[in-house]
C-alpha cells in the first residue's frame, strides 16, 4: 500500500510542476488559510476522546481503568498504555492518624532520608541501583496518608520495585546525615517564620479546627519535635503507617498487566497485613466567636475565611460544585473576584477553593489588598455570599461553569502521570471505580435548580483570620516578622 501511494504521489506532483510550469496571464488570489477552530474546555466536555483500547459502557469518559481483584485490602487499578514504561502510585491511608504522638508534621520534614539506604545498601549502592534502572522513587507524606510514587521502564522495572519495602521499613537513617537532615530542616522551618502564610495557616487551624483534630498544627510543637526527634521515631512512624491496606493505582502496558499486576502484590506482601482504615468523623469545623488578626509589619494583608464543606459522599456533590465554581473559582469570571477587584480594583489576588481531606471538608476563600481597604473586601466577600445564599446565579453562568468544570476534567488528563494523580485522588477519597469513571455524566445531571438549591451552603456565618498590617481590633495577635 505504501508503494501505491507513493506513485499517486509522484504522478501529482509530476502534473502539478508541469502546470506550474506554463505561463499564465491570470491574476492568483492567495489562497486563505483555514482557521483551525479553538478547543475549548467546554467544547472538549461536549465531545471528548474516545476510550482507547477496549471500549465500555462508559463512553463519555476517555481513561480506561482496569479494576484487578488481588489478596490485597483494596483492589488495584490498573490503567492499560501502549508505552512501555510502569508508572506506580502506592498510598498508605491511616485516616487521623496521631502519626506517633501527634509529631506529623515534623516527621514529613525527614522523608528525603529514605533514599540515604535501606536493608543491606548504603546510600550509594540504593542510589546506583535506582538509575541503573532508570527507575524514579519518591516517598511523600501528608496528614492522613503517606504516598510512594514510582516510575520505571517495563524492562528493568522489577528490581527497583523490590526495593520499597526496605525503603519503608528498614531504612538506614544513618546519624550523620540525619544529623544533617535535622540541621536543614530547622533553618528551612526558622526562614518560613518570615513568612506571612506561615502564621495565616496557623491562625486558621487554631481558629476552625478543634484542639485534638489531628489536621490542627502548632509552629512551637513542630519546632520542638524537629529537635527531639530521632531515628527510631522515623522507624516507628513508618511501621506504623505503611501496612498492607495500601491502595494502588498501576499505569503500565497493556500485555504486561498481569505481571506487573503479580509483581507488585508480591511486593506488597512485605508490609505488615492491616484491615481497611476506619475514616474518623470529627464533626464540623469551628466557627470563631470574632474575626482574628495576627499583626504583622507589611504594606498588604492577607485574608482568609473557612466554613464547614463537603465530602464526595454528599448527594449534592456536583451541584455543590457548579455553584462554588461559580462564586469563587480562581478565575477573572468568578462573582468574588468580580465583585472584589473587577468593581472595585481592591484586592492583589481574590479566590476560593474547596477543601477535601480524609477527616474534613471545608470552603476556603481568600484576598490580599491593602491594609487600608482590609474591612472593606471582607464586607464585599461577605455580600457576594449572602446574596447568591439568597437569589441563587444566573442560568449563564451555570450552562457556562457546568461545562468548563467538565472540560477541565476531560483536558486535565493529558499526560500518564495525571491520569495516575486522578485516580489516587479520587481513591483517597472514596470513590468507586463506578463512580470515578461516571462523573461527567453526574455533572451534565445536574440542573440549575439544583445548583441554586445548593447555594443555601454559602449563607453560614463568615468569620476571618488575616496576616497583616490591617485588621479588626477583636482578637488581634501581636506577632513579631
Amino acid at each position: 500500500m505504501a508503494g501505491k501511494d507513493g506513485e499517486i504521489n509522484q504522478k501529482v506532483s509530476k502534473g502539478m510542476r508541469e502546470k506550474v510550469s506554463e505561463p499564465s496571464t491570470a491574476k492568483k488570489m492567495p489562497s486563505k488559510p483555514k482557521a483551525t477552530p479553538k478547543k475549548s474546555a467546554a467544547n472538549i466536555a461536549e465531545n471528548p476522546r474516545p476510550p482507547k483500547g477496549k471500549a465500555n459502557k462508559h463512553g463519555d469518559f476517555f481513561v480506561e481503568i482496569h479494576e484487578v481483584e488481588t489478596n490485597l485490602t483494596h483492589k488495584v487499578w490498573y490503567i492499560p498504555s501502549n508505552r512501555q514504561f510502569v508508572s506506580m502510585s502506592i498510598v498508605f491511608l491511616d485516616a487521623g492518624m496521631k502519626n506517633v504522638n501527634g509529631t506529623h508534621p515534623a516527621l514529613g520534614l525527614f522523608t528525603d532520608m529514605l533514599t540515604k539506604g535501606c536493608g543491606k545498601l548504603d546510600q550509594y549502592e540504593f542510589l546506583e541501583t535506582i538509575y541503573d534502572n532508570g527507575a524514579t522513587i519518591s516517598f511523600a507524606s501528608d496528614i492522613d496518608h503517606a504516598s510512594i510514587t514510582f516510575w520505571a521502564p517495563v524492562s528493568s522495572y522489577i528490581v527497583p520495585l523490590n526495593l520499597i519495602p526496605d525503603m519503608c521499613l528498614a531504612p538506614l537513617l544513618p546519624n550523620k546525615l540525619f544529623e544533617k537532615a535535622r540541621k536543614d530542616a530547622l533553618n528551612s522551618f526558622k526562614g518560613s517564620l518570615k513568612d506571612p502564610a506561615t502564621h495565616l495557616h496557623e491562625a486558621m487551624n487554631a481558629a476552625f479546627y478543634p484542639s485534638e483534630h489531628p489536621y490542627r498544627s502548632s509552629l512551637t510543637r513542630i519546632a520542638e519535635d524537629i529537635k527531639a526527634i530521632k531515628p527510631q521515631d522515623i522507624r516507628n512512624y513508618l511501621k506504623l503507617l505503611c501496612q498492607g491496606n495500601a491502595v494502588v493505582v498501576i499505569l503500565g502496558p497493556r500485555e504486561n498487566e498481569t505481571e506487573i499486576v503479580e509483581n507488585v502484590v508480591k511486593m506488597l506482601s512485605a508490609f505488615p497485613a492491616k484491615g481497611t482504615p476506619v475514616l474518623t468523623e470529627y464533626g464540623p469545623i469551628n466557627t470563631p466567636e470574632h474575626d482574628i488578626h495576627v499583626q504583622f509589619d507589611i504594606p498588604q494583608t492577607m485574608i482568609s475565611s473557612r466554613q464547614p464543606g463537603f465530602y464526595t459522599t454528599d448527594p449534592n456533590y456536583y451541584a455543590k460544585k457548579v455553584a462554588f465554581a461559580i462564586v469563587a473559582r480562581p478565575s477573572l469570571d468568578s462573582l468574588m473576584y468580580k465583585n472584589v477587584r473587577g468593581d472595585h480594583g481592591l484586592a492583589y489576588y481574590c479566590y476560593g477553593k474547596v477543601c477535601i481531606n480524609r477527616g474534613d471538608a471545608a470552603l476556603e476563600f481568600s484576598a490580599g489588598t491593602r491594609n487600608e481597604t482590609t474591612e472593606q473586601v471582607k464586607d464585599i466577600m461577605k455580600k457576594t455570599c449572602t446574596t447568591v445564599a439568597k437569589n441563587g446565579v444566573s442560568k449563564s453562568d451555570f450552562e457556562l461553569i457546568r461545562k468548563e468544570i467538565a472540560g477541565t476534567l476531560v483536558v486535565g488528563l493529558d499526560s500518564s502521570a495525571s491520569m495516575v494523580s486522578f485516580c489516587v485522588n479520587n481513591r483517597i477519597l472514596g470513590r468507586s471505580l463506578e463512580e470515578t469513571r461516571n462523573q461527567l455524566n453526574m455533572l451534565k445531571a445536574v440542573s440549575l435548580k439544583d445548583v441554586n438549591a445548593a447555594c443555601s451552603m454559602f449563607g453560614k456565618e463568615m468569620r476571618f483570620v488575616t496576616v497583616g498590617g490591617g485588621g479588626g481590633n477583636d482578637g488581634n495577635i501581636a506577632r513579631s516578622n
